[in-house]
């Protein structure tokens, strides 16, 4: 039985549906926040690891900067395009439930790594696959919510994030006190596997359900060279990213040493460390999550939502600095959680601001685009940069250095303000301009 444009065999739009099943709704946008925990706690728990894998191992911080940062990164960024690029044409419920297994599988592998570069190849494999987790479950996301509510739903992805963040310190530090970090990889790793094939059986693709949303056809989408152009044509689009990169850079640099510099400074143990970072600093930072998405709500998911956020930034840098020069770990710990809501809270009114502002063809390539340079720039030069200022520093701070390093690294949150402030008013300036051509 044939389809007209917008509707199923009986008539039904895809909007009406969307509309009329809001507990699946709920159900899908709880999955996909699922993948994105699942997403950070593969990636993040090597962070409470650090000091045991430097042991073992016998690495330098600068290894293991490559291995937390560039390494990680440099295969994230190149994975994203293509995965992004077959989110727009192909059916989004099967690349996402293979890539949740594979990045699964390669979590688990790392615990059977004996030297550096295994590290690191265990790592790329993971970075490639987990690329595309937010590109395309951004993209279902823009199908399942209707436009002034995607800032919400953004934001429990972003809490998603945040949560796994807290998971890899907790459950992480908790698993590699007793049982070693190799261990520790496998039993975070493999449960994926399994929500994998949840996924598989529940998840409906919508553009297998209503010619309205349809997957865009080889001569519908652009070539990629010409939508990058177009994006990057948008002065709007060019200033959210440079603002989501100098917001990522201080939280990456900060979130993947922090456990390594408490552990040498206040010689607490990583059990220890974990469950403070994890029940303080991620919960503050889910908290951000949750807070961002309702400042991106009352904003409409447009440049009023960015004001929140602008100050936050501002104000996280000399917060850090604080929480790094506090003389107890305790006291360490409690002014991190400033710092850590206001890395989640520029979160859901960029992403929601981006997918509001570019064309919907365009949207899977967007969060790819600005994946790239967040995660080129923040996951990559972040850690990395941390790890090279710590031994290039050594000699003249000793075991101070790595304290040094991330207090640079952390007052970037200055810059991000900055960008959040243009992305603002170049937002207006194109509504002004969309308003006059109306």
């Amino acid at each position: 039985m044939g389809r007209s444009a917008g509707k199923d065999a009986n008539g039904m739009s895809w909007k009406i549906y969307r509309s009329s099943h809001p507990r699946y709704t709920t159900y899908v946008v709880g999955l996909l926040t699922v993948l994105a925990v699942l997403n950070t706690l593969d990636r993040m728990v090597i962070s409470i690891l650090v000091q045991p894998i430097k042991e073992e191992l016998g690495l330098s911080d600068t290894d293991l900067g490559l291995v937390m940062g560039l390494g990680f990164s440099l295969m994230y960024a190149t994975c994203a395009f293509p995965l992004a690029r077959m989110a727009d044409r192909g059916n989004r419920r099967n690349i996402l439930g293979a890539i949740l297994a594979l990045w699964s599988l390669a979590t688990a592998l790392c615990g059977l790594a004996q030297t550096a570069l295994q590290l690191i190849v265990c790592r790329m494999v993971m970075a490639g696959a987990e690329s595309g987790q937010m590109p395309v479950a951004q993209s279902l996301v823009a199908d399942y919510v209707t436009p002034q509510r995607r800032a919400r739903a953004i934001g429990w992805l972003g809490a998603g994030t945040t949560v796994g963040g807290l998971l890899g310190l907790v459950l992480g530090g908790w698993l590699g006190q007793e049982f070693g970090w190799r261990w520790a990889f496998v039993a975070v790793g493999l449960p994926g596997v399994l929500i994998a094939g949840v996924l598989f059986l529940t998840l409906r693709e919508p553009r297998d359900l209503f010619a309205g949303t349809q997957r865009a056809t080889e001569d519908e989408v652009q070539p990629l060279g010409a939508t990058i152009r177009l994006l990057v044509s948008r002065r709007s689009f060019v200033m959210l990213t440079l603002a989501a990169t100098f917001c990522t850079i201080p939280a990456y640099s900060a979130s993947m040493w922090n456990a390594a510099l408490m552990m040498r400074r206040f010689g607490v143990s990583v059990g220890q460390a974990g469950l403070f970072l994890g029940l303080v600093a991620g919960t503050a930072a889910t908290a951000g999550m949750l807070l961002g998405g309702y400042l991106g709500e009352r904003g409409k998911s447009g440049p009023k939502g960015l004001i929140g956020p602008m100050w936050a930034m501002l104000l996280a840098g000399p917060v850090f600095t604080m929480a790094y020069v506090a003389p107890s770990f305790h006291w360490s710990i409690a002014l991190l959680i400033f710092p850590s809501i206001a890395g989640g809270v520029w979160y859901p009114p960029i992403y929601a601001a981006l997918q509001n502002s570019v064309p919907a063809r365009t949207r899977a390539i967007a969060v790819a685009v600005m994946m790239f340079v967040t995660s080129t720039m923040g996951l990559g030069l972040g850690p990395t940069m941390v790890g090279v200022m710590s031994d290039l520093m050594e000699p003249m701070f000793g075991t101070d250095s790595l304290r040094m390093a991330v207090i640079g690294m952390a007052n970037l949150t200055v810059v991000g303000a900055l960008f959040l402030l243009l992305s603002k008013r170049a937002l207006e300036q194109e509504a002004v301009g969309q308003a006059a051509l109306a």
